[in-house]
Order: structure tokens, then C-alpha cells, then sequence
């Protein structure tokens, strides 16, 4: 009986913790994939003409719940935002993340 109880604990508390880690995993995904969509925004912004630029956002598939910011700053830098979504579902938790960056002085 004593054992039959301590398994079914560790079962219930091995298995939401391990429900919670992979919910944790799939929050790195998310991260990289707005990571890597801010890598590609600052790449073409900096490596690319303006008419490109705009195809590019229009046709990008890496993060497609991300949001674009782009801010032009006095010394002719852009700083590009990603704001992303962040979702665990076993707990129900529902947040956004922000990453930024700068380009290089764009002529």
C-alpha cells in the first residue's frame, strides 16, 4: 500500500513538472524564432534597398504571431523590435516577449 502511494505521487508531480519543462522548451522555440526573424529584419535592412525590404516583411514565414517595430534613429541607425507571444498551455500562462536591436549606420 505504502509504495502504491508513493508512486502515484512521484507520477503526479514527475508528470507536471515534466508537462511544465516541455511547455519551457517550447518557449525557446519561440525565442528563436523571433530571434531569428530580427537576425533577417537587421540583415536586410542593412544588406539590401528599400523596395527589397518590403518584400521581404511581406513575404516572411520564420515568425508569423511576431510583430515588427522599426524605429529610425538621428544617427542614421534603425532599431528593430520584435515582440513576440509566449505561451505555456498547461498552465494557461499567456505573455509577449520584446527583443531589440541596432543596424549599422545605414548611407
Amino acid at each position: 500500500m505504502k509504495g502504491g502511494i508513493e508512486f502515484a505521487l512521484i507520477m503526479l508531480f514527475g508528470m507536471t513538472f515534466t508537462a511544465i519543462a516541455v511547455g519551457m522548451i517550447g518557449v525557446l522555440a519561440q525565442l528563436h524564432d523571433a530571434r531569428l526573424l530580427q537576425e533577417s529584419v537587421v540583415s536586410a535592412i542593412e544588406h539590401h534597398s528599400t523596395d527589397q525590404v518590403d518584400d521581404i516583411f511581406r513575404n516572411q514565414l520564420i515568425c508569423t504571431d511576431c510583430r515588427i517595430q522599426l524605429v529610425k534613429n538621428t544617427d542614421q541607425r534603425v532599431q528593430v523590435t520584435i515582440v513576440f507571444p509566449i505561451r505555456i498551455p498547461v498552465i494557461e500562462y499567456r505573455s509577449y516577449g520584446r527583443i531589440s536591436a541596432m543596424t549599422i549606420p545605414i548611407k
